[in-house]
């Protein structure tokens, strides 16, 4: 058998190493400190587990969802709306009480009715005919009875506009000059300034 050859070991600078063992101690020591993390920081290779790129990102960044709150129904009971029976050229009184204090329009019917309390004509005209919209004569807000909450739907302007009208000057100069036909809260066809007489 052919004689082992001995393997020899060179360090950088091309030169043999010294075999002796307080050589080969002071050469192991200085691997050791190398092979030592900067700043007492593992390497990823060091590490047990791999670190993979973005987790700690991901994990600081994730917030909890947000829940929408669920929307108030604004709409609920405007399909009742009868805008046919409305007539707000009658005085604002009570039909029941005749008072003229915190008066309300019917929306379904056209009558007039006080108070939103549960001891009030309209609390009561809403749980005995069913009617469930109602518009406040002087605050021209709408609410819904007997829930009494506040509906806020622009659907409801045009009726807002027929119960308080207002007009500027320059549309009151025209008024006689225009002759373009306008349309009431029933799709019906009327010139401005000639007013039709209310059926009793």
């Amino acid at each position: 058998m052919p004689a082992k050859a001995k393997r020899t070991l060179q360090d950088e600078n091309g030169d043999k190493p010294d075999d002796t063992p307080s050589k080969r101690l002071k050469t192991e020591k200085s691997i050791i400190v190398e092979t030592q993390p900067e700043n007492g920081v593992e390497s990823p290779a060091q590490m047990d587990q791999p670190l993979v790129p973005g987790d700690v990102d991901d994990e600081e960044e994730e917030q909890p969802i947000e829940v929408a709150p669920v929307p108030v129904l604004d709409d609920l009971y405007l399909d009742t709306v009868n805008r046919s029976m409305l007539e707000f050229d009658f005085e604002k009184v009570c039909s029941v009480t005749m008072s003229n204090l915190n008066v309300y329009g019917c929306l379904v019917c056209g009558k007039y009715f006080s108070g939103r309390g549960k001891s009030t004509p309209a609390y009561a005209h809403s749980l005995d005919q069913d009617h469930h919209v109602y518009i406040n004569l002087q605050t021209f807000k709408v609410y819904i009875l007997p829930e009494n909450y506040e509906v806020k739907s622009a659907a409801l302007d045009d009726i807002k506009f027929v119960v308080n009208p207002t007009f500027t000057k320059e549309q009151v100069s025209r008024i006689d000059k225009d002759n373009e036909e306008k349309y009431t809260l029933t799709n019906d066809k009327y010139l401005p300034g000639i007013s039709s007489s209310t059926h009793y």
